[in-house]
């Protein structure tokens, strides 16, 4: 009976081995130890991890995106106080520079100036452009080819249209036009050829004007006459480099456009 019983377990030993227990000889080069293999394992598994964090967060992103788009959540107006000395802040005009950075002129009602405010990228900086009798108002800003910005405004005092651009260290003013009661609505551009052109309202005549700077004169000319037109001017180039300017026909209640 022993007999049999050892006859099985011997015959259940050598069904089950899967060769000789003691290794043939030495591991190959390329054979990898159990703590070798466990080292490889617990590296992926931290990283399979890291990458689920990341997918996570990538579809809280997307979701959130998506609540944007939908409208059903609003992204907060950051909200900041440029100039709070007197009574400023009429006739504004926006524009960036070339650094990225908004600057903004402006009319101050408490002085009767022209002033005008820079971003540095922590600080709001001001100056004061135009401060010779009642000036300032319809201003409009633009910046030039050589990064520096320019303002058309009206001069009350004089009923005249003027122009102010900075050389890097002041301002340069000049009168665009004194003919009559005119630079109401004033709209600022720069052509392709770098010159400053301004659009703008002559009150005397109710006309709509446009002045074109030749690199040494003011070009006036009137751009539509019947009856009171003119008001509230913007000037922009086309493609093909031609001024073009909408405004209001004050006679007729309509909003016009004109190409040159």
């Amino acid at each position: 009976m022993k007999k049999h019983i050892l006859t099985a377990c011997l015959l259940t030993a050598t069904a089950l081995a899967q060769g000789p227990l003691t290794p043939p000889g030495a591991p190959a080069p390329t054979m990898k130890t159990l703590e070798q293999l466990w080292t490889v394992l617990t590296n992926q598994q931290a990283q399979v991890l890291s990458l689920q964090s990341q997918v996570l967060s990538l579809q809280s992103q997307v979701q959130q995106l998506q609540l944007f788009h939908a409208g059903s959540v609003q992204l907060a107006w950051l909200l900041s106080r440029v100039d709070t000395t007197g009574s400023v802040g009429l006739f504004t005009s926006l524009a960036f520079g070339p650094d990225g950075q908004p600057a903004i002129s402006y009319y101050e009602s408490t002085n009767l100036d022209l002033k005008f405010a820079r971003f540095t990228g922590t600080t709001w900086a001001l100056q004061t452009v135009d401060a010779a009798g009642f000036v300032g108002r319809y201003t409009s800003l633009a910046f030039g080819s050589d990064g520096q910005p320019a303002i058309s405004y009206q001069d009350f005092t004089n009923g005249d249209l003027k122009f102010a651009r900075f050389t890097g260290t002041t301002w340069a003013l000049q009168t665009v036009d004194a003919t009559g009661d005119v630079g109401q609505y004033t709209s600022l551009a720069f052509g392709p050829d770098g010159q400053p052109a301004i659009s703008y309202y002559d009150a005397t005549n109710a006309d709509l004007k446009l002045a074109r700077f030749t690199g040494s004169t003011w070009n006036i000319q009137t751009v539509d006459s019947p009856g009171n037109v003119g008001q509230d001017t913007s000037l922009a180039f086309g493609p093909d480099g031609q001024p073009a300017i909408s405004y209001y026909d004050g006679t007729n209640g309509d909003l016009k456009f004109a190409r040159f």
